[in-house]
């Protein structure tokens, strides 16, 4: 994960208030429309056409900002079916933050320092053979 300027920027605009931003096709008139600062969001994201961004939102708290973007213009569209699912995108992955938290906050602190392996039985019933 990345961290990102809020102030002026997509992901600032989405985590701060607006649940869903669709931009069909960026131009410096739409970043204008959102109050987004199209030269320093330029100078990072020059082949960006589109974006979708949604919070990710953990027990009513906005915890993320998932962001989607393309190098096609129209790639996303304001629809009903686009919004829906990009907050259903959002649901499942603030699903696997918070059960992600919950396996971190009951590991013991000797089991955090260890390297995570994959028993040789899991593996096995895992990986192909190599015959």
């Amino acid at each position: 994960p990345s961290i990102l300027p809020r102030e002026g920027s997509i992901a600032g605009k989405v985590y701060d208030g607006k649940q869903v931003l669709i931009i069909t096709h960026v131009t410096d008139e739409s970043l204008k429309k959102y109050e987004i600062s199209s030269e320093s969001w330029r100078e990072r994201t020059k082949y960006i056409k589109s974006v979708l961004a949604v919070q990710v939102r953990v027990k009513n708290k906005v915890r993320a900002v998932l962001a989607l973007d393309s190098n096609t213009p129209g790639a996303f569209r304001e629809n009903e079916a686009t919004v829906e699912l990009a907050k259903l995108c959002s649901t499942i992955f603030a699903i696997l933050l918070e059960q992600y938290e919950l396996f971190e906050k009951n590991l013991s602190e000797e089991e955090r320092r260890r390297p995570h392996q994959i028993s040789p039985e899991t593996s096995a019933s895992v990986l192909p053979d190599n015959d």
